[in-house]
């Protein structure tokens, strides 16, 4: 089967309007009943612990990554809130570490989740961002048919951007290319793969080889 092209990590960078600790309600289930627990954080630990959580995902270490991002979630949600962008961004990036364990239908519950703020705030680069790591999933679990229509969209909506994401397109192409290739759809395959050579040589220049991936 050919590998799909590695994701993008995405970090993301907040301007914070509290500085005094934020209480946090964390219910634990005891005994059959709920009880309330305050945990005050500071909203100040948030950039560094994302910062930590990235560093892990791109030194490998897929299950701390995991980890960090479980614990930013509480604390994002409560700060920015639960249908936020911050909070869709989150659950994207806890995904993409899911899909690196091959935990894939864990990936793409959190995907789904993510998904769902993104449309709802009209984010269209995040949707496709998400799409494509959803498709992922799907492909590397041989679900094709499933994967394809999400990667077509996630194609759609990157070519809508009024800013190019020349980087998120290509991997959107290449992706399909590898999908059309596994199923040997060798036609659409060879049409995939040339749109994606084609934008490297006209973003990138003639020095870049054409055939040239990031996988």
């Amino acid at each position: 089967m050919c590998a799909v092209l590695s994701l993008v990590i995405r970090g993301f960078m907040m301007k914070l309007s509290l500085r005094m600790p934020v209480l946090l309600l964390v219910f634990l289930f005891t005994s059959g009943f709920v009880v309330a627990t305050e945990i005050a954080f500071d909203p100040q630990e948030i950039p560094p612990l994302n910062e930590r959580a990235l560093l892990a995902h791109q030194q490998g270490d897929y299950r701390q990554a995991a980890r960090l991002y479980q614990q930013l979630l509480p604390m994002v949600a409560q700060h920015f809130g639960e249908q936020s962008r911050e909070r869709a961004l989150i659950l994207s990036s806890l995904a993409d570490t899911q899909l690196s364990l091959r935990q894939y239908l864990q990936a793409e519950e959190y995907y789904q989740a993510a998904l769902v703020i993104l449309q709802a705030i009209a984010d269209g680069r995040g949707q496709a961002i998400v799409l494509n790591g959803l498709a992922s999933s799907l492909y590397l679990r041989r679900q094709y048919g499933k994967a394809e229509p999400l990667f077509k969209q996630a194609l759609e909506l990157l070519e809508q951007l009024p800013a190019p994401d020349v980087q998120n397109r290509l991997l959107v192409l290449d992706n399909l290319a590898s999908l059309y290739k596994t199923i040997r759809r060798n036609n659409l395959a060879e049409e995939y793969q040339s749109r994606a050579n084609l934008l490297r040589q006209v973003t990138q220049g003639p020095g870049q080889p054409a055939d040239s991936q990031s996988r």
